[in-house]
């Protein structure tokens, strides 16, 4: 657009927002190590020149994305399909962007890798107060991870709702589509704040155990704590991905049920 035309302009737009697209290994240059890779952005964006700050700022989220750091003198074609999509979500949030744009990201992914990833990005929207716009052709993928969805059409938006069912808002036939609760269902449902009050006092020192339960379910209890002003500190549990993970690393290789 005649917006970005301006390189001082595109180079703003991209301090703020971020795009992941499909191919994550076409989406690396590969005649540039994952180092030089990551410095890009820094350099061009952030003017970050200094190796070893760009150092101390690329391997906290090596880290977090559970990267090797011996990984950054490879090619992108020495990768697996998975590292090399953490690599380019770890090159995209690098700059700290308002938004990122996920262009079917999750779409070669097997299931466990796809809940990592959209985990550490919810956590990041925690965090950073990161917008996140999911372009998918999975409505299921969509009911799962967002709270809004619009539904396009040859270019323009059709149909949008919430994914969550809101006390006192009606249920949309959308909604009873895609998850079978129905206006009858929860004509008597107690309101969030309430809801979760029971389900603390449920949990009481329990040790709850789950399977995602890290990147999923503590994502939606998270922002209802949030809104109700309720404390989650208490709360113990045990994710049995993450749990076989530790124990068994290469199962980030591999696909569930593998």
């Amino acid at each position: 657009s005649k917006a970005l035309a301006n390189p001082s302009a595109q180079k703003e737009f991209y301090k703020q927002v971020q795009i992941l697209f499909q191919d994550p290994i076409s989406s690396l240059n590969p005649r540039l190590t994952l180092r030089e890779s990551l410095s890009e952005p820094l350099q061009n964006l952030l003017g970050v020149y200094d190796t070893r700050e760009q150092e101390a700022r690329i391997l906290p989220i090596l880290a977090r994305l559970h990267l090797e750091s011996n990984l950054l003198d490879y090619y992108p074609a020495m990768l697996s399909g998975g590292q090399a999509a953490r690599f380019c979500l770890a090159r995209a949030l690098l700059v700290r962007p308002k938004y990122v744009l996920l262009d079917e990201v999750t779409s070669g992914l097997d299931f466990a890798l796809e809940c990592e990833i959209l985990g550490i990005l919810q956590e990041m929207q925690e965090e950073m107060g990161l917008g996140i716009l999911l372009i998918t052709h999975s409505v299921e993928l969509a009911r799962r991870w967002c709270e809004r969805i619009y539904i396009m059409q040859n270019g323009e938006i059709v149909e949008e709702f919430d994914t969550f069912v809101k006390p006192g808002k009606p249920i949309t036939p959308k909604i009873t589509e895609l998850t079978g609760i129905t206006n009858e269902m929860v004509a008597n449902a107690p309101g969030e704040k309430e809801a979760l009050e029971a389900f603390l006092k449920f949990a009481g020192d329990r040790i709850l155990v789950g399977h995602n339960v890290h990147s999923f379910d503590m994502r939606f209890l998270r922002a209802a704590a949030k809104r109700s002003g309720i404390s989650l500190e208490n709360v113990t549990y045990i994710d049995t991905l993450t749990m076989a993970q530790a124990m068994y690393p290469g199962l980030h290789n591999y696909k569930q049920g593998t």
